[in-house]
């Protein structure tokens, strides 16, 4: 066990040290069962020094929804992003400078954004459910810098604490008592299946870079779930030499995705055309070029993406102004900066053949960490047969900011 301080010296000294080695001791083996309740925090010791001066980080996730960032609106021509109010700075000026509203569609957009955003809650519903489903916090902490991490050198303490997955209570704590110098705390919290020991959605072997596990990215459990917060932060504390003294830290975790939910308007004239009901249909979502799969903590960027895959999903009907819409699928890609861009193809299938319904290659999806964002298009009776389908520039050269 590293030691930072003078050795303990003389009798008392000795046992003052003992005393505190062995507290540090029953909290490495206390069994991870005890950080079961949400919105609790334990203490972590590392290790004592000689003056009962410390130094306390409070590791603090929030697991709360994310909220919706922007629109893409697939159903004009060209296709137009809308922006809230709260998505980066950098977004929010480009789109500022480019915003027109005497633009005849204005009115109909901000309609559209305004309707979606009263039933985002219902559209896009952050319900986990606790019984079944776990939040697991991984952290180590090193005595040195983000270069001393990388190069796998200094690791002082790694532990985990395991709560409910339960939207309720959305924040936990874990208090950690640091040695004095330069520390860096490195940290993910992620969903797995109640009790379910291991990586499930992603895999955290080197905690500094957490890496998705394209297995589970197949359909067959709810995007919902692959949700997770990561931190990296470096700290450098010295005694102040008054004795009793606490020095508090906080380090709280970001969600370094976002997520994106593709919703068809076109539903009543789906069912003019089509004699199939949306529960004989299933949505499909691939990834022609590529998406973000892995994301590094220290440079806070992905750092490798994949290509060439997808899932499918139940259609869903739901209702925004009395509208109907469809949900055909969601997903999650980790973020570089304050934004990505990527492609993805939608399809929808008859459910007993595979045959094919519609087809929308090539939509281009914006996303934003911590932030949803709604895909709008004709998805149900679109049908692009070869290359090309909806695109649209890059850039986004037409970009709105409807505070929604």
């Amino acid at each position: 066990m590293a030691h930072f301080g003078e050795k303990a010296k003389g009798g008392e000294a000795m046992k003052r040290s003992m005393k505190r080695y062995g507290a540090f001791m029953l909290y490495i083996f206390m069994p991870a069962v005890a950080m079961m309740l949400s919105g609790c925090h334990k203490t972590i010791h590392i290790h004592p020094w000689e003056s009962n001066e410390e130094v306390r980080l409070r590791l603090r996730v929030i697991n709360d929804a994310p909220r919706l960032g922007a629109i893409i609106d697939y159903t004009i021509n060209p296709p137009v992003i809308i922006y809230s109010d709260e998505v980066p700075e950098k977004a929010m000026s480009r789109a500022q400078q480019t915003s027109n509203p005497s633009d005849d569609r204005f009115p109909s957009l901000k309609s559209r954004a305004h309707s979606l955003a009263e039933a985002f809650d219902e559209i896009a519903p952050y319900e986990l459910d606790g019984d079944n489903w776990e939040l697991h916090l991984k952290y180590e902490i090193y005595a040195g810098s983000f270069d001393d991490v990388r190069a796998g050198r200094s690791l002082i303490h790694e532990d985990k604490a395991i709560f409910r997955a339960d939207h309720f209570h959305p924040v936990h704590d874990v208090e950690i008592e640091l040695p004095f110098g330069t520390v860096t705390v490195v940290a993910v919290a992620h969903i797995v299946p109640a009790g379910h020991d291991a990586d499930f959605f992603y895999e955290t072997s080197t905690l500094h870079t957490i890496i998705s596990n394209l297995d589970m990215r197949n359909g067959e459990h709810d995007n919902l779930y692959r949700d997770c917060f990561v931190t990296a932060q470096q700290f450098h504390t010295q005694p102040t030499g008054i004795d009793g003294n606490v020095q508090y830290l906080e380090a709280v975790m970001t969600r370094p995705q976002g997520r994106y939910i593709v919703l068809a308007d076109d539903y009543e004239d789906y069912l003019s055309i089509s004699k199939l009901s949306i529960d004989d249909t299933k949505g499909s979502i691939y990834y022609p070029s590529y998406i973000n799969i892995a994301y590094s903590l220290l440079s806070n960027l992905p750092v490798a993406s994949g290509s060439n895959f997808g899932y499918v999903s139940d259609l869903q009907l739901m209702q925004a102004d009395g509208k109907p819409y469809v949900y055909l699928g969601d997903d999650w890609s980790f973020v570089n900066g304050d934004r990505s861009n990527f492609n993805v193809d939608i399809s929808v299938k008859n459910r007993s053949d595979d045959a094919l319904i519609s087809n929308s290659p090539g939509v281009l999806v914006p996303i934003f960490p911590d932030m949803v964002t709604l895909v709008v298009g004709h998805w149900l009776t679109d049908k692009a047969e070869g290359g090309g389908g909806v695109k649209i520039d890059p850039g986004f050269t037409d970009e709105i900011v409807i505070h929604f």
